[in-house]
């Protein structure tokens, strides 16, 4: 089942002449979206690509100055609007400025919390629809991350997300510790979404690409293969 829907994010097309890749990253907060990005964008750029952030999360103050923390580390570019400002608006000139510059990656961070799910996912469908309408030939993937420890609850955070915004890849967070991811197999299974990486820890190294294998023998106790 888990080898059916894996997949990982450095399969994108990078080439010369590849079209360029806008990553939406969504899901609710504490899940570890922002981190997630940080660790995406210092992969991305040691790999020698060139990556852009926007920071469309204007609700929270905290996760805006983390982005930019990570986008001076990593000597990334970064695009972030005023505190309550309408996050498609950020979107659209993080779009605008990615389509102009030559990047190789946008990667949006969102909003994961909101008065009701129906208006988060509102929110999130008219920020992708801006996207698309700066550029169509752009490639947007909308990325779902879910926290490790969460249980069943990821399998109705996938249900919620999952049927409105056409997520293409999931990532999981906070497998370090006891938590084993096991719903993941159930998500698998039933919404068929590639798995694309996987958060063992807070170093930029431990965001590793998803191991069927492996992650099936980790649930069972077994040693990874080599």
């Amino acid at each position: 089942i888990l080898a059916e829907n894996s997949s990982d994010l450095e399969a994108f097309d990078v080439e010369d002449d590849a079209v360029p890749y806008v990553i939406l990253v969504v899901g609710v907060n504490g899940v570890g979206k922002t981190t997630t990005i940080g660790k995406l964008a210092s992969q991305f750029k040691d790999g020698g690509l060139k990556v852009l952030i926007g920071a469309a999360d204007t609700f929270r103050a905290a996760a805006i100055e983390q982005l930019e923390n990570w986008a001076k580390k990593n000597n990334n570019g970064f695009i972030a609007g005023k505190s309550n400002q309408d996050p498609a608006s950020v979107a659209y000139q993080a779009t605008e400025a990615f389509g102009k510059k030559n990047y190789d990656f946008l990667l949006i961070d969102t909003a994961g919390r909101l008065s009701n799910n129906t208006n988060l996912i509102n929110q999130l469908i008219k920020l992708k629809n801006v996207i698309s309408k700066v550029n169509s030939s752009f490639n947007i993937e909308t990325v779902l991350v879910l926290d490790g420890t969460n249980g069943s609850n990821m399998i109705k955070q996938v249900e919620i997300f999952g049927n409105e915004l056409n997520v293409s890849s999931l990532i999981i967070t906070k497998l370090d510790g006891t938590a084993k991811g096991g719903a993941l197999i159930s998500i698998a299974n039933k919404f068929e979404i590639p798995i694309s990486y996987v958060g063992l820890g807070e170093s930029i190294e431990d965001l590793v690409i998803f191991n069927s294998q492996n992650f099936a023998r980790s649930i069972l106790n077994l040693e990874e293969q080599k």
